[in-house]
């Protein structure tokens, strides 16, 4: 069987536990949840491009809890929405600083 691609998490997800296919940009988006209180969003057009990257560490999750899963939502293309601990958080894309 042959890898059509590999796309790695940033540095410090730790393993990923799920990921969703963006319904809104013919799939060229792909976010991913981490263990390690963090989430991405990578662009499929590019080489491993994390568009962006929400963690612990910019206050986006609490250090403890792991993001357990991530959703587009179906109507509005710059909102997801992650679960993480007891919450449920709506991210505005457009509203995220880009990853350095």
């Amino acid at each position: 069987m042959e890898k059509l691609r590999l796309l790695t998490a940033p540095k410090g997800a730790g393993s990923l536990l799920c990921c969703q296919l963006s319904p809104h940009d013919d799939g060229a988006s792909l976010a991913v949840a981490g263990e390690n209180a963090t989430a991405a969003v990578f662009d499929l057009r590019g080489n491993n491009l994390v568009t962006h990257h929400l963690s612990a560490a910019n206050g986006c999750f609490n250090a403890d809890d792991a993001v357990t899963s991530v959703a587009y939502n179906p109507t509005r293309e710059t909102l997801l929405y992650c679960a993480s601990g007891c919450e449920v958080t709506a991210w505005d894309l457009r509203m995220l600083p880009k990853p350095a």
